[in-house]
């Protein structure tokens, strides 16, 4: 039997720093009082999906989000883009049990994949179809519908990074930590209250 349809218009990607290429966790740290203050504000549940690797390290930052009433959802064990669908397997599997230990969790849990390199059709999180990033929404303006999910990583909107992009390209992307925060209060205002995608 196959899942739901999607319902939930805003997803988070818990993982570490610049995008889950380092394992800091300022992001999270620094950002997530602020996302849950704006998503009670404009009467949104989100699903946030936590690497396993971040569950533990950010444990209590889970129990808050898990408080407030959204749900919990798996982004793998590691932040890692598996070439085998055995490996990806596993991974889903081990972080979807130590979410379930780690948080006492007894709803299904939503998965999706770093990057949405395991894909598993009876996941419609873990499927790009419709799923729109912040920083795409941001940067690209593309064209969004009704069915559009948006998806953004705490660290796409930290001010003062503690470390320095070990990249170019996150030097680039991840350049407009104000701009970024006011696209995503836009998203949240456009769809205020909206939960179903139906």
């Amino acid at each position: 039997m196959a899942k739901e349809a999607k319902t939930y218009k805003h997803t988070f990607d818990l993982e570490g720093d610049w995008g889950g290429r380092l394992l800091h966790t300022q992001g999270i740290k620094d950002c997530i009082p602020i996302i849950l203050h704006d998503l009670k504000i404009n009467n949104i549940q989100a699903i946030f999906f936590v690497s396993g690797e971040i569950a533990r390290e950010c444990t209590q930052e889970v129990r808050v989000i898990q408080k407030e009433g959204h749900v919990i959802g798996s982004h793998g064990m590691f932040h890692v883009d598996y070439k085998n669908y055995w490996r990806a397997e596993t991974d889903r599997l081990e972080a979807e049990h130590l979410l379930k230990d780690l948080f006492d969790l007894r709803h299904e849990i939503p998965y999706r994949a770093p990057k949405f390199s395991h894909q598993v059709l009876e996941e419609p999180y873990s499927l790009p179809t419709d799923h729109c990033s912040l920083l795409k929404a941001m940067w690209l303006k593309p064209r969004l519908s009704s069915r559009t999910v948006f998806y953004t990583h705490p660290f796409d909107i930290l001010k003062k990074p503690t470390t320095s992009a070990p990249t170019l390209f996150c030097k680039l992307w991840y350049s407009q930590p104000k701009r970024a925060y006011r696209k995503f209060k836009e998203l949240l205002s456009r769809f205020h209250g909206e939960r179903e995608l139906r």
